[in-house]
């Protein structure tokens, strides 16, 4: 019988090869994520480069940052491995420079979350 944590494994492995797709670092990073702090946690990141990578190429204009803000919440010392993996991708999109997720209170109806200060959680010069 498979368990929800076998289900975020094999959605983890689906999504850590899409990110492959972009940047092999990248996906090697995510995968750091997923050794470390699981596999659920591996899901968020490489769903947030997901997201990143859509909007970079101007498919969709998703100003959410709900899937940020449950990383900081759940995993907050998971950031720094998150932000290297979008580095890497940012540069394989070309984006020189980048402002990467710099965690603060969202608001104060959401206390103890935090958000990115941008809604896509990069901008690029």
């Amino acid at each position: 019988m498979n368990t929800l944590q076998d289900e975020y494994e094999d959605v983890a492995a689906t999504y850590i090869k899409l990110v492959r797709k972009t940047s092999l670092e990248a996906s090697l990073t995510v995968s750091q994520i997923q050794i470390t702090f699981g596999a659920h946690a591996a899901v968020l990141a490489a769903l947030i480069i997901t997201v990143l990578k859509m909007q970079t190429e101007g498919n969709e204009c998703i100003q959410d940052d709900h899937l940020l803000a449950l990383v900081v919440k759940e995993y907050p010392t998971a950031l720094p491995l998150l932000n290297h993996a979008i580095t890497y991708c940012c540069q394989t999109w070309g984006i020189a420079e980048t402002t990467l997720i710099h965690p603060r209170p969202h608001s104060s109806l959401n206390a103890g979350v935090h958000s990115a200060p941008e809604s896509s959680g990069f901008s690029a010069a």
